[in-house]
């Protein structure tokens, strides 16, 4: 249903959103890799379109890249838990210790004040 209404409105961010977050769920992250891009063209400024961008280039062992989302994603809300984790995962993947440690220590200051 996602991808008619996707069809019907192509640049609602509600809509891209949903229906990048089914694509994940069918393991197309090609398909929604493509669809976080068109949408982030249009809508730059919203977090959830960076963590579902990061999310499908960490499924595409394309870790670099997934951490430059997330980074993307921090720079618009740092208190985002998944985006956290989701650049504490493409660290880990990169092999980058200090980024992943930095991190680890933020999530666990943002973790105690949930």
């Amino acid at each position: 249903e996602y991808a008619k209404a996707y069809q019907r409105a192509p640049a609602s961010a509600a809509v891209a959103s949903r229906r990048i977050w089914g694509l994940l769920a069918l393991e197309d992250w090609e398909g929604a890799l493509e669809t976080a891009d068109r949408a982030l063209s249009l809508y730059p400024e919203l977090p959830v379109l960076w963590y579902r961008k990061g999310s499908a280039l960490l499924r595409l062992e394309r870790p670099e890249e997934a951490a430059e989302a997330f980074e993307a994603l921090m720079e618009i809300n740092p208190f985002h838990l998944p985006g956290r984790r989701g650049l504490l995962a493409a660290a880990r993947r990169l092999g980058d210790e200090e980024l992943a440690a930095r991190q680890e220590g933020i999530l666990r200051i943002l973790e105690q004040e949930e």
